[in-house]
């Protein structure tokens, strides 16, 4: 219920002041690892001006806080509505929060906008660094994980001496080093 949302939000905005800037939230993305994970459970869609008005409270909560909220992915009627309430779309990985976090200018990020993710994503581009079926947590909407059997099998893979998020490196484990570049860009110097 969106009362619960509400106050547990409250919470942890309480909890978050002073120690972040801003929060990304978005409504479940029915996957099809979703769906398979949800099948059975007595899903209510949400009208849009419900899902706003949510997320416009959420918004209200976290500025008495001074932390911005946005939203990620949101796009249709949903996005346009979370505009027109103040709600801004997000980049969870973002060129100028880089640059401010670097001491750069946001000129200097010569990133470009991520074409591995949805459409309405505003993310620059990122190698992501985790791995599928690895969160012991086995939220239901989460689109990481496909069974359970192999987020316990990988779980209890896990060696804190690796180098991977679990298991180690095998004989007959190919290593390729990956070519990437910095998106910094730099003024050539005159001298």
């Amino acid at each position: 219920p969106a009362d619960l949302h509400r106050e547990a939000f409250a919470a942890l905005a309480e909890e978050l002041a002073g120690c972040t800037g801003r929060c990304i939230v978005s409504f479940v993305r029915m996957y099809k690892k979703c769906e398979r994970n949800m099948r059975g459970l007595p899903l209510v869609l949400t009208p849009v001006s419900e899902q706003v008005a949510l997320v416009a409270g959420l918004g209200d909560l976290a500025s008495a806080r001074n932390i911005v909220l946005q939203s990620c992915a949101q796009g249709g009627e949903l996005g346009r509505r979370l505009q027109e309430a103040g709600i801004a779309p997000a980049r969870c990985i973002d060129d100028a929060l880089i640059a401010d976090i670097t001491g750069t200018a946001p000129a200097t990020i010569g990133a470009k906008k991520d074409k591995n993710q949805r459409p309405e994503c505003g993310c620059i581009e990122s190698i992501d660094i985790g791995a599928y079926n690895s969160c012991p947590h086995h939220c239901l909407y989460c689109y990481a994980n496909s069974h359970r059997i192999s987020v316990t099998r990988n779980f209890a893979a896990h060696d804190p001496a690796s180098p991977l998020l679990y298991g180690r490196i095998g004989s007959d484990d190919r290593i390729i080093d990956r070519k990437t570049g910095s998106s910094l860009r730099r003024q050539p110097l005159l001298f």
